[in-house]
C-alpha cells in the first residue's frame, strides 16, 4: 500500500505577509473564524454553533463566524434554526460556497480555521488553511495528527464543550502566538503537501514499481 497525500499550491511569500497582517493588526474590525466546506451533519457544525454560543458576548463581539459552503442534503435549514436557537445570528454568518478566487480571498481574510467533523479521509481545507498560515481547530476525525505534532493545529473532540474549549482557547491566546502556529502550519504543508512534495513521491512510487530497488517511504508492507 503506498500512501500519499493529495497535493495544495504553497505560496509561501503570500503567506508570510498575511501571517505578519494577522499578528499587527488592531482594529480593523472583527477577526474572523472560518469554516469551509459542505454544509452537511458530519462536519459537526450544530456543535460548533451550541460552543460559539457559549464563549462571552465579550468575546464574540471581536469575533465573527463565517460559515462557507454548499448545502449537502437540505442542512441549511436546520443549521439557520440552531443560530436562531442560540441567539448567535449577530455574529454567525452564512455565506454560500466560494471558488477559485473568491475563496483564496476568504481563506486571506480569516484568522483562525475550524472543521469540528466526525469523519474526513484527508480534508483539503485544513490543508488550504495552513496554506495560507492560519492556525487551525480540528478533531482526530480529521485524520492529520501531524497538524497537533507540529503545533500547528488545537486538537478537539466532536462535541460542544469541546468545541468551546478550543474556541476559547485560540481566540483569547495573543495574535503572536497564532501567527506562529500559522507559520508552523504554512511550512508544514510546504513541505508535505505541497505540489512538488507529491509529485516525487509519486515518481518514486512508479520507479520503484518499474524498476525494483529499495521501496520508497510511501510503500508500506502487512
Amino acid at each position: 500500500i503506498a500512501i500519499i497525500p493529495n497535493g495544495v499550491d504553497c505560496h509561501p511569500e503570500l503567506s508570510r505577509r498575511l501571517i505578519a497582517n494577522r499578528a499587527k493588526r488592531r482594529d480593523l474590525g472583527k477577526r474572523k473564524v472560518l469554516f469551509l466546506g459542505r454544509l452537511h451533519q458530519k462536519k459537526g457544525l450544530i456543535h460548533l454553533i451550541k460552543a460559539w454560543s457559549t464563549l462571552s458576548v465579550e468575546l464574540r463581539s471581536n469575533w465573527e463566524l463565517d460559515i462557507v459552503g454548499w448545502d449537502d442534503g437540505d442542512f441549511e435549514p436546520m443549521l439557520r434554526r440552531a443560530i436562531a436557537e442560540h441567539g448567535v445570528a449577530d455574529s454567525v454568518n452564512i455565506k454560500g460556497p466560494a471558488f477559485g478566487e473568491q475563496k483564496s480571498q476568504t481563506f486571506a481574510d480569516s484568522d483562525v480555521f475550524i472543521l469540528p467533523s466526525y469523519s474526513e479521509g484527508l480534508p483539503m481545507a485544513v490543508l488550504e488553511a495552513w496554506s495560507f498560515g492560519i492556525p487551525t481547530i480540528i478533531t482526530p476525525d480529521c485524520n492529520l495528527p501531524i497538524g497537533i505534532r507540529e503545533c500547528a493545529s488545537l486538537e478537539v473532540l466532536a462535541r460542544p464543550e469541546e468545541i468551546f474549549s478550543g474556541l476559547h482557547q485560540m481566540l483569547t491566546m495573543p495574535a503572536a502566538e497564532r501567527a506562529r502556529m500559522g507559520s508552523r502550519g504554512l511550512d508544514l504543508v510546504c513541505e508535505k503537501f505541497a505540489w512538488d512534495s507529491v509529485a516525487t513521491e509519486l515518481i518514486g512510487c512508479y520507479s520503484w514499481l518499474m524498476d525494483g530497488g529499495v521501496a520508497p517511504s510511501c510503500v508500506l508492507f502487512e
